[in-house]
């Protein structure tokens, strides 16, 4: 699974909210990009991807298509969608995964179209470096559309579409992308390549420390990997309500209280949607929780071994 270029189709509303600067991460299913080749009709593209659940946001008829495409790195916790619906089956196949058709629990994407489509799952990550979103058109064309040129820049759109950042809707996550611990401070941050590492403040201060404004109330600076102490992810767990969650993101609530956003691990839409948990795309259910709810979580550092300070510690 890692390394293999990995395709996800984001619904209008995610592809928009991505556009105007509202949401940095995506989770739910994802296919290998291979499983798509020389598919041109939106029909057949909704097929292979299995959107065609009940309720789908994606219809034959839409204007385009829009997906990401990114490589499965070891960090991303892609896995295969495989699971029964019922007691039986899923002690057969080792896990309770319910969701509604075309979901089969067999790992795989049935369709008309003869061919093997792997099915996978990932857990909501902030978007990862060099990710891509491609428009479908209907016609045979594929369009280039954005780059992720990392956390400290966003989505970089073709000229006719957009110029430069808009403003952020919230800031930028702590969970579930990089963090950095350059001189002592730890910053939200974003592994380049294998040299430098992109660090992001979001206060003018930062000015006067030496980073650069790269978008409004962004500011942010890149280093050579040799000046960072420290770089890992933070994966954030918790129990509620009985469902296993992961913390994805901060927020305020309506009410003004600080909250946190957890995308729901629990395979189940009638334990999720039973509890009315908001549903951003299929198995992609998230809960907002108030923030004291991360006094009862479990704080985890992904560490590979190629990143800085990881010599070490592996989790």
């Amino acid at each position: 699974m890692t390394g293999t270029i990995m395709q996800k189709a984001i619904t209008p509303q995610v592809s928009d909210a991505f556009f105007n600067g509202q949401l940095e991460r995506f989770g739910g299913y994802v296919i290998p990009l291979a499983a798509t080749s020389g598919l041109e009709r939106i029909e057949d593209l909704i097929a292979v991807h299995g959107l065609g659940f009940p309720g789908s946001p994606f219809a034959p008829d839409m204007p385009h298509l829009d997906v990401v495409r990114f490589e499965a790195t070891p960090e991303l916790f892609v896995r295969p969608a495989i699971g029964g619906s019922d007691a039986r089956t899923a002690e057969a196949l080792g896990a309770l995964w319910v969701d509604r058709e075309p979901f089969t629990g067999t790992g795989f994407v049935p369709n008309d179209l003869d061919r093997i489509v792997e099915l996978n799952w990932m857990p909501s990550h902030r978007v990862p470096f060099g990710a891509e979103i491609w428009r479908y058109t209907g016609d045979g064309q594929e369009t280039w559309v954005a780059r992720y040129a990392g956390v400290h820049i966003g989505w970089v759109y073709r000229d006719d579409l957009q110029a430069g950042r808009p403003a952020l809707q919230r800031p930028i996550s702590m969970f579930g992308g990089g963090i950095a611990s350059v001189g002592g401070t730890k910053y939200v941050a974003d592994l380049i390549d294998g040299t430098h590492v992109a660090i992001v403040r979001l206060d003018p201060s930062a000015e006067q420390a030496g980073f650069v404004q790269t978008g409004p109330g962004v500011w942010a600076t890149v280093v050579p990997v040799e000046d960072v102490q420290e770089y890992y992810e933070l994966d954030v767990r918790l129990r509620w309500a009985g469902l296993d969650l992961r913390v994805v993101d901060e927020t305020v609530a309506e009410s003004g209280e600080a909250a946190v956003m957890a995308m729901s691990l629990q395979h189940d839409y009638r334990l999720n949607e039973g509890l009315q948990l908001v549903k951003l795309d299929a198995d992609w259910y998230e809960a907002m929780l108030p923030k004291s709810a991360l006094a009862s979580a479990e704080f985890r550092q992904t560490m590979l071994p190629s990143w800085p300070g990881a010599d070490t510690t592996v989790a």
